[in-house]
């Protein structure tokens, strides 16, 4: 990471939250699919956003970012805060849940993110710079990012390098959607050690249904039913000492 935005960072570890989500609610036709929804996104941690499917956290991360169209006949109440206390608006940086195989090398599939990235005409000293940086990040060994092609990696490998593509980009925000859902349970944990130490120079948000690996990976965990936002805290107290009735039931199956 070039030296201004080691600066940047360092100063925005110590700023306010990036984002801050704050009593939104989303009402189709009648229906609440997320209701009073209230939280914040801090620099430098990992945010899982946990729970069954259709609880709405994945609404919630694409509300987060603002790339999710409301459909006809729907409400929307509540608000997005982004560049809070004068800061700048944070950059978001989404995870490619299927990266296409090619025949590419990572390094070259990484070094194109990276370009697109950028503000500007590329320069391509950075870009690769910004690519084995990322590459680096993701436990990506140097030898399979020259000289593999994308279509030779093993699935954990392949999840690894859609995360490095995200990177190069250079957020300040990485959405991750169900990052692990391809992954058995060896190489999930593996994955989880990945973006547990990138959540700290940058901030992360990721949806999961799988308990063990919001808690490997996440700083703090947010679990949500029934699209209502119902605990948040530490990740290891919600897995251990949940309070809720609803968490309780789900980290109850989940140990199981």
């Amino acid at each position: 990471m070039h030296v201004r935005d080691l600066a940047m960072r360092a100063d925005r570890a110590n700023g306010p939250p990036l984002v801050r989500m704050m009593d939104f609610t989303v009402t189709v036709e009648g229906h609440e699919v997320l209701r009073n929804v209230s939280f914040d996104v801090n620099p430098n941690e990992c945010l899982a956003l946990v729970g069954t499917p259709g609880c709405g956290k994945r609404l919630v991360l694409r509300c987060l970012a603002g790339v999710e169209e409301v459909p006809p006949r729907s409400t929307v109440s509540g608000r997005v805060e982004l560049g809070l206390q004068g800061w700048p608006a944070p950059q978001f940086g989404w995870m490619t849940p299927r990266l296409a195989r090619s025949t590419a090398s990572p390094l070259e599939i990484v070094t194109d993110a990276a370009r697109s990235g950028m503000i500007g005409t590329p320069v391509e000293g950075v870009a690769k710079a910004r690519a084995q940086e990322a590459l680096v990040a993701c436990d990506l060994l140097d030898e399979i990012a020259i000289t593999s092609s994308s279509g030779m990696l093993s699935e954990l490998e392949h999840q690894r390098l859609s995360l490095a593509c995200a990177m190069a980009e250079n957020p300040e925000i990485l959405l991750l959607d169900e990052p692990c859902s391809p992954l058995n349970a060896s190489e999930r944990t593996a994955l989880a050690r990945v973006i547990r130490r990138i959540g700290h120079s940058r901030s992360v948000v990721l949806t999961t249904s799988d308990l063990h690996f919001a808690v490997a990976a996440a700083h703090r965990i947010a679990f949500f039913s029934a699209g209502r936002l119902v605990e948040i805290g530490p990740s290891g107290r919600v897995a251990s000492h949940p309070m809720d009735p609803d968490c309780a039931a789900f980290v109850a199956q989940a140990g199981r």
